[in-house]
């Protein structure tokens, strides 16, 4: 089972990302640097994901990158890890 807090963490990252996504979709035509996005681009994915401004986002979404990456390792990697081995790969 997913704890109320792994599935909050897991809700909310994958609500921040398909927002950027899909501002990302609508407003940019290709593979973009982030040092090419334009001053008013960076407010609008600010906005987005509800973040004060780029810095911020950029600093929510490696946070949110961590958590899933924590609830993934704690749910998955840590118990097959217990599991005995098969010898087979």
């Amino acid at each position: 089972m997913i704890s109320g807090d792994d599935r909050a963490a897991l809700v909310g990252a994958s609500r921040l990302m398909r927002g950027v996504r899909g501002m990302l979709r609508l407003t940019v035509d290709g593979a973009r640097l982030e040092s090419q996005a334009s001053a008013g681009l960076r407010a609008a994915l600010a906005r987005t994901g509800e973040a004060a401004d780029f810095d911020a986002l950029r600093h929510k979404l490696l946070a949110a990158q961590a958590e899933v990456r924590a609830v993934y390792a704690r749910l998955i990697d840590e118990p097959a890890a217990a599991l005995p081995s098969t010898g087979k790969q």
